[in-house]
């Protein structure tokens, strides 16, 4: 027995060795699983489910063991991902302790400078997480937000003195935006030169996150109007930015290529009205103003309208006369389409009367004031004067002024002559008879060729009225 109870000490012992170093290892802190990095992706989405772009995300490991506890981006975190998708990296960047298990990451979202509330607000981190260094997280946010769907918007630079007069070399073009644009946006500066030819610019630099540069080559024998597009830049919640503003230069003095505003010379006496008319050289006109000048004493102003050219182009006209003797009229536009040639304003003059037949009334032109459709100034422009010579009053469009009402082969006058045509109970206005129709003169009363003569002189073919009436029965 002795000797069985000898033989039963070591395995007491045994026992007693395994039991206290059981106790010693519960007592010890207890080893979680790390990792030296850990990406945390989701989606932001609204109560309805809508993924959410601009929105700002923030990641906070709470341990105060992580080495970088704080790390954000915006929605959508990279070109081209899902609506509201957002990825975090956090990371210590050598391969040491970045997250462990149970940790406690806390999500919060900013609608620009606001915090918004996020549901759930906190994650902890399971060895799962650590093992697979990636944590799928979607973010409810409770309360409305409103995506960013404003494109950035451009304005366009260049390092010429005088953009209206290039001379050939390199030429540095400078694209500035409104918001932050991203590091992985490509941004392409193309410039097309007058002859439709379209060049990128070389060099494209991102000097900060919202000016980029590029460098174009101008040929010098090339003159003429270049315009340049802006592409590629897109801000953080993927909007492309707009089409850019003030970014048209000019190869070769403007002078050479200045278009030409000139008062009509007319005659006639009472109410007569006096064409303007716009030649362009080619220039895209966005606006301009001018004054015209003539003495009190042999007539007066009574009205300023837009011409067939303007109308045509969408743009209408602003008339006063501030002094006696002085009018002020402003041409501009509704939209951008280029005003193009042609009759821009009809000035309409009435002759003081008695004034003896042959006076020379001049309408003298001044102080213009030209832009083109990027509202870059124009130098050189020329407006040059006209005059009423009085004597008996005539009709100032002869057979082309259908309608009566001074304005030359326009639509309404075509119009005007169909409805004749089609058998619509319509007549001269003045005169209310049937002449006005007979644009040929040929009796042959809104005819076919009556419509076609005068579509012919709207479209500016050199057609001009019969010098002689037959009589018609």
């Amino acid at each position: 027995m002795n000797r069985n109870r000898q033989n039963q000490r070591p395995c007491t012992g045994v026992a007693r060795t395994l039991l206290l170093l059981a106790a010693a290892l519960s007592l010890a802190p207890t080893v979680h699983a790390q990792t030296g990095f850990l990406g945390v992706a989701g989606i932001v989405k609204n109560g309805q489910g809508a993924g959410q772009n601009g929105i700002r995300v923030e990641i906070r490991n709470t341990n105060p063991a992580a080495p970088t506890p704080i790390q954000t981006t915006t929605t959508p975190s990279s070109d081209g991902a899902s609506t509201g998708f957002f990825f975090v990296a956090l990371s210590d960047f050598s391969g040491n302790r970045a997250a462990a298990a149970d940790d406690v990451l806390a999500i919060s979202a900013f609608n620009g400078a606001t915090q918004i509330q996020a549901v759930p607000a906190s994650y902890v981190v399971t060895p799962g997480d650590v093992s697979s260094s990636l944590v799928r997280f979607d973010i409810t946010v409770n309360t409305a937000v409103t995506s960013d769907n404003k494109p950035p918007t451009c304005v366009v630079s260049f390092s010429a003195a005088d953009v209206n007069n290039v001379a050939a070399g390199s030429l540095t073009i400078s694209a500035d935006f409104n918001e932050d644009i991203t590091t992985s946006s490509t941004v392409k500066l193309s410039v097309t030169d007058p002859t439709g030819a379209k060049t990128d610019a070389s060099s494209v630099t991102r000097v900060n996150a919202r000016r980029y540069t590029g460098v174009y080559t101008v040929v010098g024998t090339n003159t003429g109007l270049y315009s340049v597009a802006v592409s590629g830049a897109k801000d953080a919640a993927g909007n492309e930015n707009t089409a850019a503003t003030n970014n048209t230069f000019r190869v070769g003095s403007t002078t050479a290529n200045a278009p030409v505003l000139a008062i009509a010379k007319v005659t006639g006496s009472g109410q007569v009205t006096v064409p303007i008319l716009l030649t362009t050289a080619g220039r895209s006109i966005g606006a301009f103003s001018f004054k015209v000048n003539y003495s009190p004493a042999q007539g007066s102003f009574v009205k300023a309208a837009a011409g067939s050219a303007a109308v045509a182009a969408g743009y209408s006209v602003a008339s006063n006369e501030s002094t006696k003797g002085q009018v002020n009229i402003t041409v501009f536009g509704v939209s951008d389409t280029a005003i193009g040639a042609g009759e821009s304003v009809q000035f309409t003059f009435q002759t003081t009367a008695g004034i003896a037949n042959g006076t020379v009334i001049s309408l003298a032109g001044s102080a213009l004031d030209m832009s083109d459709t990027s509202a870059v100034d124009i130098e050189g422009e020329t407006l040059e004067s006209g005059s009423v010579t009085v004597g008996q009053a005539t009709e100032q469009f002869g057979c082309f002024d259908v309608k009566e009402d001074g304005s030359s082969a326009a639509a309404s006058d075509i119009q005007f002559l169909i409805n004749k045509a089609i058998g619509k109970n319509v007549t001269c206005p003045k005169s209310g008879g049937t002449k006005c129709f007979d644009v040929k003169r040929d009796c042959s009363i809104a005819a076919a060729s009556d419509i076609q003569f005068l579509i012919n002189k709207a479209i500016g073919k050199n057609v001009s009225c019969p010098t002689s009436e037959q009589v018609c029965p």
